[in-house]
């Protein structure tokens, strides 16, 4: 990450519900988000950043439990 191309924030949601949200800094050479997840039932994970100059990114996973 550099000051012309970086991640601005991360943000976790679980089944629509946000989980977090991480604000970053240029200087945060590899972003990185830990979140601890225990779901009691199946749901999808979603994760969306904001780089800079690319704008909005979003992922998805489904999570099964047991």
């Amino acid at each position: 990450m550099t000051e012309e191309h970086h991640i601005m924030w991360i943000d976790v949601y679980f089944d629509g519900k946000k989980l977090s949200r991480t604000t970053l800094s240029p200087k945060a050479m590899a972003p990185c988000v830990t979140v601890k997840l225990t779901p009691k039932k199946p749901g999808t994970l979603t994760v969306v950043e904001e780089c800079n100059l690319h704008g909005i990114w979003k992922n998805r996973a489904e999570v099964k439990t047991g």
